[in-house]
């Protein structure tokens, strides 16, 4: 069927389609609509993230958390503070921290006279990922220098209110009888400060375990630090936040995280939003050469040098591209498909230790959130890609293998860029309605994806 008839026939306005599908070796343009258009990318912008992390990091670079002393240990007591400086290490869990705690009692060290000093601002805290949504939900966590359990925490119902697995002093919850935003369940409250402050709506659904990002990270930090150390018969009590290290430190011990090439297939096989913003982070420190940026700095430096990289003029009647952040955790996110295709395309035969940015990738049928949607006969182990969703927007790029052996890179992206201006704006009424009927929107909208890739296949690729 024609293209017009396709989205006719799913029920989908032509004016929210655009793709692009290029032929690789070549660069030819194939097939096109809309192509020039800026439309929001959702999480299809950690494609160009970890493109911009590992060209500029290196695939064996690896984040770094140490832990250092100054003093003199006499008999099992430290004379003086402890410092942990954090790299952003989006992989930090329990079991590193308890290692850490370990490393100290192997030091000889059981207590202290000083503080205990949390380097944990690079890159610069932030409370949460993005401002879109309801402010509850574990995709959108807090992100600083030092994370743990990618910033979340669960909790546990114990009668008549929940607690914190394990218990922690700072955390407080308990039901109100405010009315909440629709579909909203838990509320973050700032006051008081250095609280972990919950509260639960009672007409929420009383599940028996939940799980929360964490608002204040350091603070959780410190927290599970102090459990973990007790646990190895090192007590530590008193705690700091610190935005520099003192000269004259001892290295006690470091901890690396796993390689970037492999951390890259993890942040796009599974679109963890923590792990994108801490690459990003990072890379943009390097770029920059500034030792701490804010989200907004660091997805500016990947702006940079992705005008840079791809020969990019800055116009005001075709922008090309536009990043904010590096997760797509934000409408503001844009690009075209045209320029997305012709990117992805040259990172098509980039290498990282032998690795191909291709199988860094989720493979249709296979793995990731393309498994069970692009498993039919045509389409199952043929299409590299990543996916890019929010509430009206539902976007699929990469990489689609032909029968007859000719191999093609695309962008699709869907936007009903309407509904979604009025979800971004300030909340009213219908607000809940749109979103209800949002599902519904994206199964049309995946219905396009999935009946483009197989029409490509039909006319481009037997």
């Amino acid at each position: 069927p024609s293209i017009k008839r396709l989205f006719q026939k799913v029920g989908i306005d032509e004016q929210d389609v655009s793709f692009s599908l290029i032929e690789l070796g070549g660069l030819k343009i194939i097939e096109e609509h809309r192509s020039q258009e800026m439309i929001p990318l959702a999480s299809v912008s950690k494609m160009l993230t970890i493109n911009f992390a590992l060209e500029q990091l290196g695939p064996e670079f690896r984040f770094s958390t140490k832990t250092w002393f100054k003093g003199q240990i006499t008999e099992g007591r430290l004379n003086g503070d402890l410092y942990v400086e954090g790299s952003g290490d989006p992989l930090f869990t329990s079991p590193d921290l308890a290692n850490l705690c370990f490393q100290l009692r192997n030091k000889g060290i059981n207590s202290l006279t000083g503080k205990v000093f949390l380097l944990g601002n690079r890159p610069t805290l932030k409370s949460e990922v993005s401002l879109i949504g309801l402010g509850d939900q574990t995709y959108n966590p807090s992100i600083a220098g030092l994370n743990l359990n990618f910033n979340r925490i669960e909790l546990i119902r114990t009668k008549n209110t929940y607690g914190p697995i394990p218990p922690i002093e700072h955390f407080n919850f308990k039901f109100s009888d405010e009315k909440f935003l629709p579909g909203q369940d838990l509320k973050f409250i700032p006051i008081p400060p250095n609280q972990e402050n919950w509260v639960m709506s009672k007409d929420a659904k009383k599940r028996s375990r939940l799980e929360l990002p964490i608002k204040l990270p350091l603070m959780h930090f410190s927290a599970m630090m102090k459990l973990y150390c007790s646990q190895e018969g090192v007590n530590l009590s008193n705690f700091e936040i610190t935005d520099k290290l003192p000269s004259g430190l001892l290295l006690i011990s470091e901890q690396k995280s796993i390689p970037l090439e492999e951390l890259s297939r993890l942040t796009l096989e599974y679109s963890n939003n923590l792990l994108a913003e801490s690459v990003l982070a990072r890379a943009a420190s390097d770029y920059l050469q500034r030792p701490s940026l804010t989200l907004i700095e660091s997805g500016q430096a990947l702006n940079s040098w992705l005008f840079k990289t791809y020969n990019l003029s800055r116009t005001a009647d075709q922008p090309q591209l536009e990043f904010v952040n590096g997760s797509g955790l934000t409408t503001e996110n844009r690009a075209s498909t045209n320029f997305f295709t012709q990117a992805i395309a040259k990172m098509e035969n980039k290498s990282y230790n032998s690795r191909s940015f291709k199988t860094l990738l989720s493979l249709g049928g296979h793995n990731g959130w393309i498994k069970d949607s692009l498993s039919s006969h045509e389409l199952t182990h043929r299409v590299w890609a990543k996916t890019g969703s929010l509430d009206y927007v539902n976007n699929l790029a990469g990489y689609l293998h032909a029968p007859n052996g000719k191999k093609f890179a695309f962008a699709i992206f869907l936007s009903d860029q309407a509904k979604r201006k009025i979800l971004d704006g300030i909340y009213a009424d219908h607000h809940h309605l749109l979103k209800k009927q949002a599902p519904a929107w994206k199964n049309k909208s995946g219905r396009i994806i999935v009946e483009l890739l197989q029409h490509w296949q039909e006319k481009h690729g037997l």
